[in-house]
């Protein structure tokens, strides 16, 4: 498959107007960077950016399917009947939505600024991805233990809960949240250690949903992963 066309940010840099015509969302989110100075390109990054991410496209129509299928196959899995089976949530862009700080920071295109982000995530007021909120209340009504796994810094764990819950979360086991020695791990490897501490603790892991690839490769993967489309950024 052309690269272009990979959900997990890699791809084509080329900010030419066949590239940005062929690959929209990916030229917008790796090349964007590197263009910034051209203030033509950067309207036109921005324009194809507005029309992506409008609410009518984005995120509902592109994650009804992620929900759809992920919900088919919960509804499969025979449970052992020890309260063991799980199944493992990443939070932004796939709980949580932080489509409303990138509407106000140019969708990506500007270079990440972490303290700002910060100060976002502390108001609390990430609104729920509804296909998503639709998926977690089954997976929970279906019986599973719920981790929510995330890269967001344990000083945010009041915040996040507090979040989480007025976006409609609840009811899940456990909220993983990175400690301050963790801060430097990519996240496939923190990530990964989690889930085999989930794993050694005699859990099942039988399903995950995440919008980076980095949420679900590595070690002790789930019997079935699912992507949320993720155009915005990439976290190896």
């Amino acid at each position: 498959m052309d690269k272009c066309f990979s959900r997990s940010g890699e791809g084509k840099d080329s900010a030419s107007t066949e590239a940005v015509g062929a690959c929209p969302v990916l030229i917008f989110t790796r090349a964007g960077r590197s263009y910034l100075r051209s203030e033509v390109v950067g309207m036109k990054l921005e324009s194809y950016a507005f029309r992506i991410f409008s609410p009518v496209m984005y995120p509902e129509k592109l994650r009804d399917i992620h929900s759809e299928e992920a919900s088919i196959f919960a509804s499969t899995v025979d449970f052992s009947g020890d309260g063991k089976d799980a199944w493992i949530f990443d939070i932004d862009e796939t709980l949580l939505s932080n489509l409303p700080y990138y509407i106000d920071h140019g969708f990506g295109v500007e270079v990440f600024d972490h303290s700002e982000f910060d100060k976002w995530v502390e108001r609390g007021v990430a609104p729920a991805i509804a296909p998503s909120l639709k998926l977690y209340q089954r997976v929970i009504d279906l019986g599973y233990r719920v981790f929510l796994l995330t890269g967001r810094k344990e000083s945010h764990r009041l915040v996040t809960v507090e979040n989480l819950i007025n976006a409609g979360f609840q009811n899940w086991d456990k909220l993983i949240l990175r400690a301050p020695d963790e801060q430097h791990k990519l996240a496939t490897l923190y990530k990964s250690e989690k889930r085999d501490e989930m794993v050694k603790g005699g859990y099942r892991i039988r399903g995950n949903s995440g919008d980076q690839w980095s949420d679900l490769l590595g070690s002790s993967m789930s019997q079935r992963s699912f992507k949320l489309p993720n155009p915005m950024y990439y976290i190896p």
